[in-house]
């Protein structure tokens, strides 16, 4: 028996070769949005946490720390690390399911050649 495929996918395999090219790409510059973000975090707790101690000379370095974990930039960097997290997510989700669909294509062409083969054309 023969899987059903979705009509509306694509079955051309340059069609679908395109399909996980263009969201292998999106994928890649999602993953690095998000990585760099990520890398980054350190940083940037590092430079606010400076900030408020060139503020405040009296504070200690636990004290500026926890001001700049607070800060709304920080709260915004971390926000847009997890923003680009969940866009490498659906990227990739997006990417699994073109790279599944040109197998299943080929799986269900796979099968109707053998049928062929085995029973000829009728």
């Amino acid at each position: 028996m023969l899987a059903h495929v979705d009509t509306e996918a694509p079955t051309d395999p340059r069609a679908l070769a395109d399909a996980i090219q263009k969201t292998g790409d999106a994928r890649a510059h999602a993953q690095h949005t998000w990585e760099l973000l990520e890398k980054t975090t350190k940083s940037v707790l590092s430079e606010l946490t400076n900030n408020e101690r060139r503020l405040d000379p009296e504070l200690s370095r636990k004290e500026a720390e926890d001001i700049a974990q607070g800060s709304e930039e920080f709260r915004a960097h971390i926000y847009a690390t997890l923003d680009a997290k969940r866009a490498y997510n659906l990227a990739d989700v997006a990417f699994v399911a073109a790279k599944a669909r040109f197998e299943a294509t080929r799986s269900v062409e796979a099968s109707r050649r053998a049928q062929v083969q085995a029973f000829g054309r009728h």
